[in-house]
């Protein structure tokens, strides 16, 4: 039986056909599209950056902690140092190499503290401001600021009030005493004595560690995160922080002293009498070199520390 040819019309509705059976089908209305999965650093939660910070600030200050021994006594009201060598050399020779680390143990837990809170503040608000019409390139500046006010009156003012004591007893004594005697010395509110200049110097310096560091990851190398980068980004930002900031830790640090109450009338009478008696403005910037070998370390340690201890937080949250 033969077969009746095709006319034009039943070839077009062939043709619609098939391209219609080529398409793909549209997803149906009761099914719902899947979300699209957030990058590793949105699903970060509080506890990581708090352990992370914590981490990062005990192995930073006990990598680096001769040098904040040196630069508290070169800052130290009437010092008889005239430079870093000048400070080692004499404990070192005279008291031994454990002397240099007098004042480790407050500075250990309040250094881990410090980061714990500085870290935790930092990324909350920063999560926060993301949504505000703060400029993004704000946000690590603001952001950095607000968690350095956290930080110096929850953790900083006590912790270093009590290193302070150790190491201005240890230098008119000869003898280090114990945080417990030196916390029984001073009491409990004697921990936050100078806390207005420890609040500035803190809010200056994570404003500017921070915005330098946010800056940096923007614009140096940006969307590389290999550890060795991480480093050479925190050692500049470190570097910048000292600078900036040398004025306010000078003050805070003469602040904390055991006759500061005596010598000083506030931060303000602080500030005209170093720069009346000891020399200049120039004194305002003294113990900067231990410092800058401290913060330029300290800052790309802590940076480096940080950002791979959240890799594995973030590994094991998974």
């Amino acid at each position: 039986m033969d077969t009746a040819p095709a006319t034009p019309r039943t070839a077009a509705a062939a043709a619609a056909a098939n391209i219609t059976r080529a398409l793909p089908s549209p997803p149906s209305p009761h099914v719902k599209a899947a979300a699209p999965r957030p990058d590793a650093k949105a699903r970060d939660k509080p506890w990581m950056s708090f352990i992370a910070g914590a981490v990062a600030g005990s192995v930073e200050i006990t990598l680096t902690y001769p040098t904040e021994f040196t630069k508290t006594q070169l800052q130290l009201p009437e010092t008889p140092f005239t430079s870093p060598v000048h400070v080692l050399r004499h404990y070192v020779t005279t008291h031994g190499v454990a002397s240099i680390y007098t004042g480790l143990a407050p500075m250990v837990a309040g250094t881990a503290a410090k980061a714990s809170v500085r870290f935790l503040t930092y990324d909350t608000l920063k999560q926060q401001l993301a949504s505000t019409a703060t400029p993004k390139s704000l946000v690590p500046l603001v952001a950095g600021l607000g968690a350095g006010v956290a930080e110096a009156v929850l953790v900083v003012t006590p912790s270093e009030v009590l290193k302070t004591h150790m190491v201005d007893a240890h230098r008119a004594t000869g003898v280090a005493p114990s945080a417990s005697a030196t916390l029984r010395s001073i009491g409990v509110r004697g921990l936050w004595q100078g806390t207005l200049p420890v609040v500035a110097r803190q809010a200056a310096n994570s404003a500017v560690r921070f915005g330098a560091y946010g800056f940096l990851r923007e614009h140096l190398a940006p969307g590389v995160d290999h550890p060795a980068m991480t480093f050479a980004r925190g050692m500049v930002a470190g570097t910048v922080t000292v600078y900036a900031t040398m004025p306010l830790d000078v003050v805070k640090t003469k602040m904390q002293a055991r006759d500061a109450r005596a010598r000083y009338a506030g931060s303000g009478d602080c500030v005209l009498k170093t720069v009346r008696e000891e020399g200049g403005v120039t004194a305002l910037w003294r113990g900067a070199t231990p410092r800058l070998s401290r913060l330029m370390f300290s800052g790309a340690i802590v940076f480096t520390v940080y950002e791979e201890v959240m890799r594995v937080l973030r590994a094991v949250a998974e």
